[in-house]
């Protein structure tokens, strides 16, 4: 199993954590790469709700 590191400005416990990765296939006819979507969701202790959504290409992921 691979792991990947993605820094975020949470220096806390938050109160509640998603996690959410979706395989995407490659689409020549829209120039879509295939890779992973990652959603990384939380709630901060103040009840803001931040989060990250990102793209890493089958390149990035295969090194």
């Amino acid at each position: 199993m691979a792991s990947l590191q993605i820094p975020i400005d949470a220096p806390f416990v938050p109160d509640h954590i998603e996690v959410e990765a979706e395989p995407v296939l490659a689409d020549a006819s829209i120039r879509q790469d295939a890779g992973i979507k990652l959603v990384i969701w939380w709630v901060r202790p103040d009840g803001t709700e931040r989060g990250i959504n990102q793209f890493i290409s089958e390149d990035e992921l295969h090194g």
